[in-house]
Parts: structure tokens; C-alpha cells; sequence
């Protein structure tokens, strides 16, 4: 991202985010339709929870840029 300014490394971050959203949501029909198991949904669901925590912080860090 060498010349990508904090401003769109932000939202970037923020598209990011909105599709893990999107595929928890997903996640949670598949549940429900029996398409994926109960250890399934876990394991991905751990995931998605790592992966929220990361943008988290990488959203901390580019807001800290900016300052």
C-alpha cells in the first residue's frame, strides 16, 4: 500500500470488515440449514474472531497514523 493514503487504508480496512460481517451472517444460515456441522461453525467462528481482532487493531494503528 506504498501510496495509498491512511484515509483509504481506513476504509479499506472498513470493507474488510463489513464482509467478515457478511460471512459470519452467512455462517449462521449455513447453521441453521444443516449445511455445515456444529464443529464446523466453530472452528470457522474462531476464525472470524481472530481475524475481527486483527482488523481491529490494524484500524488502531492507521487512525494513529493519521494523528
Amino acid at each position: 500500500m506504498g501510496r495509498v493514503s491512511e484515509k483509504e487504508k481506513a476504509h479499506f480496512i472498513e470493507i474488510a470488515y463489513a464482509s467478515l460481517m457478511e460471512v459470519e451472517c452467512q455462517l449462521d444460515i449455513a447453521l441453521k440449514l444443516n449445511y455445515i456441522t456444529d464443529k464446523e461453525f466453530f472452528e470457522i467462528d474462531q476464525e472470524s474472531v481472530e481475524l475481527e481482532r486483527l482488523l481491529s487493531g490494524l484500524r488502531s494503528s492507521v487512525q494513529k497514523e493519521k494523528l
